[in-house]
């Protein structure tokens, strides 16, 4: 994934975002977001009145989307090769979404300082979700899925990299998790009343 500053400066054809749709259009959630950038080629970046950004690559082979609202928002999407990649970022946050050869990413992130991305490939499947200012990560680098959630000032990884495995981290309140599909989790759940939870192939751990 580019850095934002190259993202910034990338050269390309710069695309306007399309006009409001019916209920089952992309980035319908309420509060609406700001900015909202879609493409399955070329580049697509928006900036938004409230300090919000939003970008959108590809290769003509799958769809990008990127949504954001907020102050220092920061919402980035890349597909290749057959990939899919939704990312969006809400007060204050970066979301990152990448994928390749057919995978598919999903990352969501809101508050400020919060920081979450999906990166798939090889079919695999790679879901975050960030809330309260938290941090996430998921890797699904096979015909895998990887799950990551994170609340309240908390951080989740899950990583999966082989076909038919899956890793699922999940931490709240402070809490540390992180899942595997090949090696034992980390679960600190840190102190009350943070917690912490891994059901992965490589073992579990928390409640």
């Amino acid at each position: 994934m580019k850095s934002r500053s190259a993202m910034l400066g990338f050269a390309g054809t710069i695309l306007l975002v399309f006009a409001a749709a019916p209920a089952h259009a992309f980035c319908n959630q309420l509060p609406a977001f700001t900015v909202k950038c879609k493409t399955m080629g070329a580049k697509v970046e928006r900036h938004g009145g409230d300090g919000s950004e939003c970008f959108a690559l590809g290769d003509g082979t799958g769809t990008a989307k990127a949504c954001a609202a907020g102050d220092k928002s920061f919402a980035d999407a890349e597909p290749h090769t057959g990939g899919t990649a939704t990312a969006t970022a809400r007060g204050g946050s970066f979301s990152g979404a990448s994928s390749d050869n057919g995978g598919t990413s999903v990352s969501h992130v809101s508050g400020a300082g919060g920081d979450g991305d999906a990166t798939s490939d090889d079919k695999g499947t790679a879901t975050t979700k960030a809330t309260g200012g938290s941090e996430a990560h998921t890797q699904a680098f096979g015909k895998c899925d990887a799950t990551a959630t994170a609340t309240g000032d908390s951080f989740a990884n899950a990583v999966c990299e082989h076909n038919g495995t899956h890793a699922t981290a999940e931490a709240t309140k402070g809490g540390h998790a992180e899942g595997f599909d090949d090696k034992l989790p980390i679960c600190t759940p840190g102190p009350a009343p943070g917690t912490a939870k891994v059901r992965s192939t490589g073992g579990n751990c928390g409640p």
